[in-house]
């Protein structure tokens, strides 16, 4: 999945997300916004892959997010914050990924 995040304002991020197995980009506001879209687009989930190099990067910056699993009421894998960190960052728990986010997003508009 591509996290894509165009604004960040009064500490809320937006921006839209992209996942390899649906054909449309979803918006979203606030980070739990986000994990609920996240969620949505696995449910409905198939077999179809599509090609990541026609989407549109955000305006503020793009994360990489690699869903390994969904146990135990939750998602497990690993984010990449390309510019940043040479390598990813793995995560046990949608807690933990909103953690990530939120730490990099605060960093980058501390640095901007």
């Amino acid at each position: 999945m591509l996290l894509c995040f165009d604004k960040l304002e009064g500490g809320v991020a937006s921006g839209r997300l992209w996942s390899s197995c649906c054909e449309e980009v979803r918006p979203f506001h606030g980070l739990d916004g986000l994990l609920l879209t996240m969620e949505a687009m696995m449910d409905e989930a198939g077999d179809q892959l599509s090609d990541p190099r026609h989407f549109e990067q955000g305006k503020l910056c793009t994360a990489v997010v690699y869903v390994y699993t969904r146990r135990y009421a939750s998602i497990q894998g690993k984010v990449r914050f390309p510019g940043t960190s040479p390598g990813p960052v793995y995560f046990k728990s949608e807690m933990e990924l909103l953690r990530l986010l939120h730490d990099w997003l605060e960093r980058l508009t501390q640095r901007g």
